[in-house]
């Protein structure tokens, strides 16, 4: 699956989270995010549930996206936590959010 999400660099993790959370069918599998503004770059998504925990790899072609998502992965996981009922946050043992370049 392929989508597009409008964001800036202040926002980006939380609208990343919002936007996972809000893709119901994504329990899961994979999905490529173009984002806008396009020097943002392009990540992938990958997630699925083990033991009731979701574990994410996100993988973002650009480095300063890859940074500025890693500055704000407890946000991400406290927003699809909040949005999901998944305990998920960037600490293994309630989930897993990984980042790859």
């Amino acid at each position: 699956e392929e989508a597009v999400l409008h964001s800036s660099e202040a926002k980006l993790p939380e609208d990343v989270a919002e936007f996972l959370s809000n893709k119901a069918e994504l329990q899961h599998g994979e999905i490529k995010i173009e984002l806008e503004p396009r020097n943002l770059g392009q990540i992938t998504v990958k997630v699925n549930y083990s033991g009731g925990k979701a574990n994410i790899v996100i993988t973002a072609e650009n480095p300063k996206t890859l940074h500025l998502l890693q500055t704000g992965a407890e946000d991400m996981g406290r927003i699809l936590e909040q949005k999901t009922g998944e305990l998920t946050s960037e600490f293994p043992a309630a989930g897993t959010i990984q980042f790859r370049e």
